[in-house]
This record gives C-alpha cells, sequence and structure tokens, in this order.
C-alpha cells in the first residue's frame, strides 16, 4: 500500500514538472489563490460529509467524540485517489489547445491540493 502511494505521488510529481515546463504559459499568481480556496473547500466539504453522519456514528461502533470528528474530518483520504484521477485525464492525450489548458488545470489543482494536504 505506501509503495503503490509513494509511486502515485512520484508519478505525479514528475507529471506537474513536465506539464510546468511545457505549458507554464497557462500559470498565473492568481491560480495559486485558487488553489488555497480549493483545498478550504475541501476540508470544509469533510467536515460537512461526516458532520452529516455524525449522530449516527455517535451511537454506533466505537462512538464518535467531537475529537474523533475533528481528526477524522481533517485526517481522511488524501490526495491518492484525486492524483490517479488527474493521471488518468491526463493519459487521454492533447487534442488540442484547450484540453491541454484543461489538462494543466486539473493536474495543478489535484497536485497542489495533495501536496497542501501533505504539508498542512
Amino acid at each position: 500500500m505506501y509503495l503503490s502511494e509513494t509511486l502515485i505521488f512520484i508519478s505525479v510529481g514528475l507529471f506537474m514538472g513536465y506539464e510546468f515546463e511545457h505549458h507554464h504559459d497557462n500559470f498565473h499568481w492568481w491560480d495559486i489563490f485558487y488553489l488555497v480556496v480549493f483545498f478550504l473547500f475541501t476540508i470544509l466539504a469533510r467536515f460537512i460529509a461526516i458532520g452529516i453522519f455524525y449522530y449516527p456514528l455517535s451511537k454506533l461502533g466505537y462512538g464518535l467524540n467531537w475529537k474523533k470528528y475533528v481528526l477524522l474530518s481533517y485526517g481522511g483520504i488524501r490526495g491518492s485517489h484525486s492524483l490517479i484521477l488527474a493521471l488518468v485525464v491526463e493519459e487521454g492525450g492533447h487534442a488540442d489547445e484547450t484540453s491541454v489548458k484543461v489538462i494543466f488545470y486539473i493536474i495543478f489543482y489535484m497536485g497542489g491540493v495533495a501536496l497542501l494536504s501533505l504539508l498542512l
């Protein structure tokens, strides 16, 4: 499991480097702001999704208190699933200029959110 996740992160890092090197004209500085906003929305979505099931989870199984709720919401699955999806999109190829930009942004935002998840 750890080896596969490591390979995923290495592959996406290489793809991000390649895409950024060859298509850096698509990158703008406000994309970093959007990246932080996407990251915050990802964390908020996790809190909301687990909050919807807070009551049943607190009454069943091991029980869920507020400390476990915060830990489960913040420390959920991070990165590998979205990175695999970004790799699948990248594998589709570069048909025209619009698809090149879309692929660049998908890889940038998915990889960036995964990186921020690991760092914070």
